[in-house]
């Protein structure tokens, strides 16, 4: 056997033995980077949550129960029943604002109109303190009066947001109020056996 070829022989053993440390160590750094890997940390900011705010009006007049009526409801008895040139009639209502949000200042106009009487019908709308619905004993005005005209003039003019009459008040707090004294009264002979009936709306917006 040749020299060289001896030496060939002897190198297989120690190839092997290379070979296997060599795959013991691959394994280990393998298991070592795995290891490495499975650290991990979180952190939450919890409970998060949302609410809407609200811009909300409400009025102290009972249940269904109109400024104006020409019969009993709810147990109030009628006030504009055969009406004359020679009477007026007046009524108050509280306004109060009960909403999370600034509101813009409050608008009134008319919905739900009906009949032939309103050209003839005059109305005067106040604001201020004082009174109570059915009853404008200790209201004090404001101010000016915030309408005078007949409600012809007013519920064509006046039929929503974008043109509702300013009332002068913008709520600055939950809970503030505000009284409307509304006068009315009729004019003409051409007004005789006329009815009208409407809804007065106030609405503000945030």
């Amino acid at each position: 056997m040749s020299t060289n070829e001896k030496r060939r022989r002897a190198k297989g053993p120690i190839a092997v033995a290379a070979g296997l440390m060599s795959g013991l160590l691959l394994s280990a750094f393998t298991v070592w980077n795995a290891s490495q890997a499975a650290f991990s940390d979180t952190e939450s900011n919890e409970t998060n949550a949302w609410n809407a705010g609200s811009v909300t009006l409400t009025d102290t007049a009972p249940s269904a129960v109109p400024m104006f009526r020409t019969s009993t409801v709810g147990g109030h008895a009628a006030n504009t029943n055969n009406l004359t040139e020679t009477g007026t009639q007046e009524n108050c209502i509280v306004l109060r604002y009960d909403g999370t949000l600034s509101p813009q200042e409050v608008k009134l106009y008319v919905t739900n109109f009906a009949g032939t009487l309103d050209p003839y019908l005059n109305v005067t709308i106040e604001t201020g303190a004082g009174g109570a619905f059915g009853n404008c004993t200790g209201f004090v005005a404001g101010g000016a009066a915030i309408y005078s005209g007949t409600l012809n003039a007013f519920r064509t003019a006046r039929t929503g947001w974008a043109d509702g009459l300013a009332t002068g008040w913008t709520p600055a707090i939950a809970g503030e109020t505000k009284v409307f004294k509304f006068t009315t009264s009729v004019s003409g002979n051409a007004a005789q056996a006329k009815t009208a009936s409407a809804d007065f709306t106030w609405e503000t917006r945030q």
